[in-house]
């Protein structure tokens, strides 16, 4: 089928550059199974910033340095035009608002996107695998709260640990070892009561495992779906 209604889709990545790539591998994955067989213009227009933004978390002054250069990619978007403007990173989610206000272009949260996944599942009850920031800032507690849903977080040195595999994943270090520190977290999640997990950090979803018998909701996947479905109009 061929796609009559162009597009474009614009990601603001590189942070880090690996999650991004799994996004819009994803994305070109999904696309060729609502397009079987498809022919080159039946891809999405995609616009893909990698940008190496400094690690603004704890110091203000980088924050601002980090918003700076998010919003020029944001201005740049808006001279060629896109339908939807997303970031490849759940933790760069504390900026959306404030990103949103410098274009009339819609921002897609994979936040809430993600939480709303939750919610349709009838879940009650999730166990949350992400950034120490994100679980700071509470991200997702406050979005899966606002549709009447249960977060539950890991202890102060499973979180450690997280962010250990998260950064071993920015070098580029994959490995089984860290993938099962993670299981052993989500198990440890369930136990406590979560029916399911969420992978609210982009890097995890490279390293998860995909036979743990878990329920799991992956960040990048539920965006890439999302994104597909804007895109060929599906929903």
């Amino acid at each position: 089928m061929k796609n009559k209604n162009k597009k474009r889709l614009a990601i603001l990545g590189g942070m880090g550059p690996q999650a991004s790539l799994d996004l819009y591998k994803k994305i070109i994955e999904k696309s060729i199974k609502m397009h079987p067989s498809p022919d080159n213009e039946d891809y999405p227009d995609i616009v893909l910033y990698s940008i190496p933004v400094p690690d603004f978390i704890s110091n203000l002054k980088k924050r601002d340095a980090a918003f700076d250069m998010l919003q020029e990619r944001v201005r740049e978007i808006d001279q060629v035009g896109a339908q939807t403007i997303c970031i490849a990173c759940n933790t760069v989610h504390m900026l959306l608002d404030k990103l949103q206000q410098k274009t009339k272009i819609h921002f897609t949260s994979m936040i809430d996107i993600v939480a709303s996944n939750v919610a349709k599942s009838n879940v009650k009850t999730v166990g949350l695998l992400a950034s120490p920031s994100t679980i700071k800032y509470k991200l997702y507690q406050k979005a899966l709260a606002a549709r009447n849903i249960k977060t539950m977080i890991p202890t102060k040195s499973q979180i450690v640990i997280l962010n250990t595999v998260i950064r071993n994943i920015l070098e580029g270090k994959k490995n089984k070892t860290d993938a099962n520190k993670l299981v052993i977290i989500a198990r440890a999640l369930v136990k406590k009561g979560a029916k399911a997990i969420v992978l609210g950090c982009t890097e995890l979803p490279i390293l998860f495992p995909d036979n743990t018998k878990l329920k799991v909701f992956r960040s990048t996947d539920i965006l890439a779906q999302n994104l597909c479905e804007q895109y060929y109009e599906t929903k």
